[in-house]
């Protein structure tokens, strides 16, 4: 699992639930697991798939930066959370000067 987290941390191909992301990295929600109803609240709460999301803090609950808005949530739902990192420079290197 470190191997697969290591590699999750340098790509944005696989997602990884949301207590595996470093605090300020921008993420985009893949996918929602776990029971039906916490799936609808979390998306109530703005959680919903494609939002773009950052993690503020991880101290106790995680608190993210969601829809404009600093969202509390315990671990136990962060893990339901699948994100994957977004680039935030997604132009850069693709154009070179010649």
């Amino acid at each position: 699992m470190d191997r697969m987290k290591s590699h999750l941390n340098n790509s944005n191909i696989c997602p990884v639930n949301l207590c595996d992301v470093s605090v300020n990295i921008p993420v985009r929600i893949k996918a929602l697991q776990g029971e039906p109803s916490m799936c609808q609240r979390l998306r109530e709460m703005g959680f919903c798939e494609f939002a773009e999301v950052r993690k503020i803090s991880q101290s106790g609950s995680l608190i993210c930066h969601v829809c404009g808005s600093k969202v509390a949530l315990s671990k136990y739902l962060a893990k339901n959370i699948l994100v994957e990192r977004i680039d935030p420079f997604p132009f850069q290197n693709k154009f070179k000067t010649v």
